[in-house]
């Protein structure tokens, strides 16, 4: 939904090699009614939507994934927009977020295209995630176009600036 953050995740490729079975295997009697030993006739795969991020037109989806070290909670970013006055206003996250140690994170959000952008990835502790307390990294693209990757060493902060600045 527009300006919502959201996950989306296509699925459906995945239904008859490893979801079906996977239930079917795991269910208990009695069984679903596509877990028979009939065959079903293949169902046409439904179009994909236009785009398939979810997104409008006029957006893109940008795309923050990362894997904390041992001190996910020393960790935090901001996604901001430059406005007209060429100040930078704080678009996303709009609250802090706790992470977890040790754990992968994938966050989307549509943006407005043809816009200027600006990343900035903090570290209360100064030793960003890698690698004296562990192997994380972080990476951030537009329609899956990578953007940045790094594991962040040593820092307590990293800015990125994207799109048409």
């Amino acid at each position: 939904m527009k300006d919502y953050p959201g996950v989306y995740a296509r699925i459906a490729d995945q239904w008859e090699e490893w979801i079906k079975p996977t239930i079917c295997q795991n269910h208990s009697d009695p069984k679903p009614s596509f877990c028979s030993s009939s065959p079903e006739p293949p169902t046409p795969t439904p179009p994909s939507p236009t785009p398939p991020t979810g997104c409008e037109s006029d957006e893109d989806l940008f795309t923050f994934s990362m894997t904390t070290d041992n001190y996910g909670e020393d960790i935090t970013w901001r996604l901001r927009q430059r406005n007209s006055k060429g100040k930078f206003r704080q678009i996303y996250p709009e609250f802090d977020k706790e992470y977890g140690d040790n754990q992968e994170f994938v966050e989307e959000y549509c943006i407005p295209k043809n816009e200027c952008y600006r990343f900035i990835i903090f570290d209360s502790w100064g030793d960003g995630l890698c690698c004296q307390y562990g192997e994380g990294s972080y990476e951030i693209s537009l329609n899956g176009s990578r953007i940045k990757k790094s594991s962040f060493e040593e820092k307590s902060r990293q800015r990125v600036q994207f799109g048409n600045c």
